[in-house]
C-alpha cells in the first residue's frame, strides 16, 4: 500500500496510508486544494487532482480572506482542534516545564521537568503524524525545552551537592570557622 504525505495549512503530515487521507477528506481536515505526495511522483499535487472522485464541485480557494474565528494560527482569535484531531497540552507542558526549571534542588518539582520533557515529546511527534492540533507545537516546544533544562540543571545541582558533601566527609567535616 502506498505511503502518502499530505500539506495542510502550514504543516506536513505523513506518512499515511490512502484510507487515512480518504478518513480526513470525511472529516474536513483534508481539502480539494490541499496538497499530496507519494513516492514515485514528480511533485506535489492538489488532492482534488491526486483523487478526483473524493471531492465533489466545489468553488477555488479564496487566497485573500482571514480564516474564520476559532482557526488555529490566528492571533488574537481563541483556537480549537481541527475535526478528528486530540487537543494539544502545549500550556499545561509550559507549566510543567516552568516548574521543573524552579526545583532548587527540591526532588519534586524535577519530577514536572521530566514530565514536560516526556510529554513534550510525545506530543510533538503526535502533532507532526497529524494526530493532534498543531496550534500547540510552539507552546509544547517551549515547555519541553524548559523541561529539559530543569532536568539537566538538577543533575548539574546533585553532583555539586555530592562533591561537596564528599570533601565534607574527606576532612571529617573539619571546616576552618573565622581568623
Amino acid at each position: 500500500m502506498a505511503e502518502w504525505y499530505a500539506h495542510i495549512g502550514q504543516q506536513q503530515y505523513g506518512p499515511v496510508n490512502e484510507a487515512t487521507l480518504q478518513s480526513w477528506v470525511g472529516q474536513g481536515r483534508l481539502g480539494p486544494y490541499d496538497l499530496v505526495w507519494s513516492p514515485g511522483m514528480a511533485a506535489w499535487s492538489q488532492a482534488a487532482t491526486a483523487f478526483p472522485n473524493w471531492f465533489g464541485q466545489s468553488p477555488p480557494p479564496l487566497t485573500s480572506v482571514m480564516p474564520p474565528p476559532g482557526m488555529p494560527g490566528v492571533p488574537g482569535m481563541p483556537s480549537a482542534p481541527l475535526a478528528g484531531m486530540k487537543p494539544h497540552r502545549g500550556t499545561m507542558i509550559l507549566v510543567f516545564g516552568i516548574l521543573g526549571l524552579l526545583d532548587f534542588g527540591c526532588l519534586p518539582m524535577v519530577v514536572f521537568g521530566i514530565l514536560a520533557w516526556v510529554m513534550g515529546n510525545g506530543d510533538l511527534r503526535e502533532m507532526k503524524s497529524g494526530q493532534m492540533d498543531p496550534a500547540g507545537m510552539g507552546t509544547t516546544s517551549a515547555g519541553r525545552v524548559c523541561g529539559i533544562i530543569g532536568v539537566v540543571l538538577a543533575i548539574l545541582g546533585l553532583i555539586v551537592n555530592l562533591v561537596v558533601l564528599g570533601t565534607a566527609f574527606r576532612n571529617g567535616f573539619d571546616f576552618p570557622m573565622g581568623p
